[in-house]
């Protein structure tokens, strides 16, 4: 006797193994339009625009003031849903983000659109506050006790900067000895001065001759400290190349760079600087476990704890990182690769990385 066929039979007027074989092609479907969305599908690329209360000098790379307010946009592309991530703290949930840094050092703005694209911009807070006195009117009342804000020693090709608590029509810095450095019109001036001594900085507002203000400052020799290394021998101290002076132009700008403020608590100095390829080939020893993160955080001044922003988009710690470069997709079953690597050094101290940018996939 012949078992019955269970997938004969009929539904609507169609076999049972016609409606069985629709839906695994709807699932299946399902899955592919899933998976690329997932995966496959490519954000725009765009920077996130962010603006100060001050004309941004370039050559400063978007450096902002304590509590100076600065308004993040949105980049100029279409999306529906908008969220603002200061140091991974939600801050705002619309098109820009008006937000002040109480205290100076490097912060992470992120940007989350329709939940799957993320932007994200290191912001620099130098440690000065933003003007509060304008002289801009006829009438503008009392001066502040102290016109010229910055460091009055530092050490010779540092790049220093320079600001005033006073909001004028027009500015006009120098440093009286040394007449090559050309004048600065910026409320904010940046000086790289490499011959130690004792100089005066002088700023003129308004272009009168009334409010001429002046600060001595002092320019130390560079300093280099020998450490002992494990075996109780001296390391030879590594020569320390001076920078040129800044470059003046017309504008008067500045070729200061970007200033570190970095907010970690403790610093170490570094045994060796490592330049950017030994950093990937370490990297990639790390990802294979042949080397451990210790034998890079021995390097850095923030050991384990120094910051990285990977594939333009994930803030992580270099410990969190070495994590997901050990662990193996659940999909491929392969380790993520280290493409490439490039690193932001401290203004005040090249050896110093601050943000140790990864590319990895």
């Amino acid at each position: 006797m012949a078992l019955p066929n269970t997938y004969s039979k009929k539904w609507i007027g169609y076999d049972i193994r016609y409606w069985i074989t629709l839906v695994l092609l709807i699932i299946l479907a399902v899955a592919v339009v899933g998976f690329k969305k997932r995966f496959l599908f490519s954000c725009p690329v765009h920077t996130i625009p962010a603006e100060g209360i001050y004309t941004q000098n370039p050559l400063i790379k978007q450096s902002f003031l304590v509590n100076e307010p600065i308004v993040f946009q949105v980049p100029d592309i279409p999306y529906k849903t908008a969220a603002w991530f200061v140091d991974g703290q939600l801050k705002a949930k619309e098109g820009k983000l008006t937000h002040a840094f109480p205290a100076a050092g490097k912060y992470v703005v992120k940007l989350l659109l329709d939940g799957q694209c993320t932007y994200t911009k290191i912001v620099n807070i130098l440690p000065y506050k933003h003007q509060t006195v304008d002289i801009k009117t006829g009438n503008p009342g009392a001066l502040p006790d102290v016109v010229i804000e910055g460091n009055e020693t530092f050490e010779a090709g540092m790049i220093t900067y320079f600001t005033t608590p006073v909001i004028a029509n027009a500015y006009e810095w120098q440093i009286v000895e040394m007449p090559e450095y050309g004048i600065k019109n910026e409320p904010l001036v940046g000086y790289s001065i490499i011959s130690p001594g004792t100089y005066t900085l002088q700023l003129k507002l308004n272009n009168d001759d009334q409010k001429v203000f002046t600060k001595i400052i002092k320019v130390t020799a560079p300093v280099v400290i020998a450490s002992a290394d494990e075996e109780g021998d001296m390391e030879v101290p590594r020569p320390i190349e001076l920078p040129p002076p800044v470059a003046t132009g017309t504008n008067g700008t500045s070729g200061a760079s970007e200033t570190s403020g970095s907010g970690a608590s403790e610093v170490k100095k570094p045994k060796t600087v490592l330049p950017d390829s030994e950093i990937l080939a370490l990297l990639r020893l790390i990802r294979e476990e042949k080397k451990t993160v210790g034998d890079l955080a021995a390097s850095l001044c923030y050991g384990e704890k120094t910051k990285i922003l990977a594939n333009d988009n994930e803030v992580m710690t270099l410990a969190e990182l070495t994590e997901k470069l050990q662990s193996k997709s659940w999909a491929l079953g392969k380790r993520p690769k280290v493409n490439s690597v490039r690193t932001m050094r401290e203004e005040s101290d090249e050896n110093c990385i601050s943000v140790i940018y990864v590319n990895y996939k």
